[in-house]
């Protein structure tokens, strides 16, 4: 689905299960066209790609960010760069799912 970066937002508030999370620098985008049936992302789309067309000329894109959340009309993402660069500091410490 073809989509707009709607905003950038700087801090943001989400609350899920009942408990409320901070994020910063992350970007918001939305529908290019409205949305009568379905959404934009549901339930189990968190960390989807999301993809920007490099060039008109051919099938070539490239990671722009994932997707983190989404209330069907807009959805939350975070930057590919940021996300791979706090990979590369956590290096290989052990982490809790």
């Amino acid at each position: 689905m073809e989509c707009l970066l709607s905003k950038s937002v700087a801090r943001v508030k989400s609350r899920w299960n009942g408990v409320d999370y901070n994020f910063g620098d992350i970007f918001e985008i939305s529908s290019r066209s409205t949305l009568y049936v379905g959404s934009l992302s549901s339930a189990g789309d968190s960390g989807s790609w999301v993809l920007y067309k490099v060039d008109d000329f051919g099938p070539t894109f490239d990671l722009y960010g994932l997707l983190m959340a989404g209330n069907g009309k807009t959805s939350l993402c975070a930057f590919a760069d940021h996300v791979m660069g706090d990979l590369g500091r956590i290096g290989n410490k052990v982490l809790s799912i």
